[in-house]
């Protein structure tokens, strides 16, 4: 296949940079929004530490097994909520010898008070490819969503752009993606359709995807739905993904997806995935049968949200379970202050909370069809109180700074202006 020539292929991204373009005054805004003393205040922070073995089957024919280790901390402010990573991959690959490759990457979410409903989401990402002849290089990618969010369902629009260095030749892809999600009796389901342009050949061709006349970039259509379902110590989740060639690109695939995260222990988790995945374009990783499975140790005890793995955390475009989901809130009015607790767990669950507001008397949660919720007047000054389900022991929740309950626990602390 001919060489794309540089003019022509700088010139395919004219229209679908313009759509993402906003990423930048995303970034704006999101440092704008840290630097404010408001957002001082640390309410949550976790390090997740993981261990992984994968088995993958290249489109190209190529099998490798590969060690991951992978490291994740995180960290919510009123405002502003921020996670880093990095996973470090060594791979045997089969007649390639050994690869190895490490991501690095951040991902934040500006919350304003007065528009909580609209958070704005900003990813970003590096990856370093390593020994594999034509893979050596790296791929960078900046990735902004505009979220709407409400109680039990949401939407975004968003876009990215990245560049990747190789031996061969350099490369460029861009993107424009939108998405609804909905949630009800601790089922999320989601669809997300995007378009993507590029001009890694590469990558393209190792995934069976062609040029059929000259073009200034390969150009696809993704259309992805995803379930993701919970049920006490056990979340589970499918993603079936369809994509099409447009115009002069030829070819077309589809991919299935499965996996769960086991909380065998308040601190210890096992996952495990199956399945096929697209050529992710953003990010430069290649389409292949994939078997997986992890150990992982987490600072803070286990909490019932979606929590996927971390090599997973770069590939889902599903919001509907955040990372640094808030399990609490204070709501203030004019008519006083509020104490909203919003908690996912089985629809049978007995959930429960209690504090200095009622002289430590259990009170019920009620459940919405989705998540246990109840809304508690409070006072000036500060309050603590503590969270138990099906009986358990009582602890903190996610949302608020977290104090020695002084019997090896620990309470929530909320101070009321």
């Amino acid at each position: 296949m001919d060489r794309l020539p540089r003019s022509r292929r700088l010139a395919a991204f004219s229209r679908i940079g313009r759509g993402s373009s906003f990423v930048a005054f995303g970034c704006a805004t999101l440092l704008s929004a840290i630097a404010q003393p408001v957002s001082a205040q640390l309410l949550h922070h976790d390090v997740l530490v993981e261990l992984a073995s994968l088995n993958a089957r290249q489109t190209s024919g190529v099998k490798a097994s590969a060690a991951m280790a992978s490291v994740l901390a995180r960290a919510a402010w009123p405002y502003v909520s921020a996670e880093a990573y990095a996973v470090l991959v060594n791979a045997s690959a089969q007649d390639e010898g050994n690869a190895s490759a490490s991501q690095f990457g951040a991902r934040s979410e500006l919350q304003l008070p007065t528009l909580s409903f609209a958070p704005l989401e900003i990813v970003g990402s590096q990856t370093r490819f390593g020994a594999l002849e034509n893979g050596r290089g790296s791929q960078t990618t900046l990735i902004g969503r505009q979220h709407i969010r409400r109680d039990n369902a949401g939407l975004f629009v968003g876009g990215g752009r990245a560049s990747v260095r190789r031996e061969i030749e350099n490369a460029r892809a861009s993107n424009l993606e939108t998405g609804v999600w909905g949630t009800r009796n601790s089922v999320t389901a989601g669809v997300t359709v995007q378009r993507t342009l590029t001009t890694d050949w590469q990558l393209m061709e190792a995934a069976g995807y062609f040029l059929t006349t000259p073009a200034r970039a390969y150009q696809v259509d993704d259309l992805n739905f995803e379930v993701r379902a919970q049920r006490t110590r056990v979340h589970a989740y499918v993603l079936q993904s369809w994509r099409r060639g447009v115009g002069a690109t030829s070819g077309s695939s589809r991919a299935t997806t499965g996996g769960a995260t086991w909380h065998v222990f308040s601190h210890w988790s096992l996952s495990g995935t199956l399945g096929s995945q697209q050529a992710d374009i953003l990010r430069g990783l290649p389409a292949a049968q994939i078997r997986t499975l992890s150990l992982r140790w987490q600072l803070a005890p286990w909490r019932a949200q979606y929590s996927a793995p971390v090599r997973d955390r770069v590939r889902t475009s599903l919001s509907g379970g955040d990372a640094l989901a808030r399990e609490a809130a204070l709501e203030q009015t004019e008519n006083g202050s509020y104490l909203v607790l919003r908690v996912v767990a089985a629809a049978d669950a007995v959930v429960e909370v209690a504090g200095s507001f009622n002289e430590w008397r259990a009170l019920p949660l009620v459940y919405d069809g989705a998540r246990f919720t109840v809304r508690l007047p409070l006072a000036s000054g500060s309050h603590r109180f503590a969270l138990r389900v099906n009986g358990g022991d009582w602890r903190a929740v996610t949302g608020f700074a977290r104090v020695d309950d002084g019997l090896g626990g620990a309470n929530s602390l909320v101070v009321v202006p």
